[in-house]
């Protein structure tokens, strides 16, 4: 029987980091490079980056009872970033609490209100214990 070989680590959902990156490195010609290795599918997934030592620097909010949103920041680091986080809202409370986190993360194009910006799409976060 398959469950009675299966470890607890084995059940544990595991996120693929491509690079470890900071926001400073997080440009429009950075995203251009990005966009080169298109298009993106079952074959050919998005990177996938993770950043260290991030936080909420202004915004915090949840949406639609699941999702989150905030300004990124990281410290060391001077640039702040538009973050999304879809079905990710089970950390609202850690991170409105202002524990520091690492995240792993896709970059995207956001387009609203006829202005495109960069946004990272969460993919998972760990709290920095």
């Amino acid at each position: 029987m398959v469950s009675s070989t299966i470890t607890k680590d084995q059940l544990m959902p595991v996120v693929d980091i491509d690079s470890v990156i900071s926001f400073d490195a997080i440009t429009w010609k950075f995203n251009n490079v990005l966009k080169q290795m298109a298009p993106f599918g079952p074959e050919n997934q998005k990177p996938v980056f993770e950043a260290r030592n991030v936080f909420v620097q202004n915004s915090l909010s949840m949406f639609k009872d699941r999702h989150i949103r905030f300004l990124a920041g990281q410290k060391e680091n001077k640039t702040v970033i538009q973050t999304v986080g879809f079905d990710q809202v089970e950390h609202y409370e850690r991170i409105a609490a202002g524990d520091d986190f690492n995240m792993a993360f896709t970059l995207e194009e956001n387009n609203f209100n006829g202005e495109t910006s960069l946004q990272l799409r969460i993919k998972d976060l760990k709290f920095v214990e």
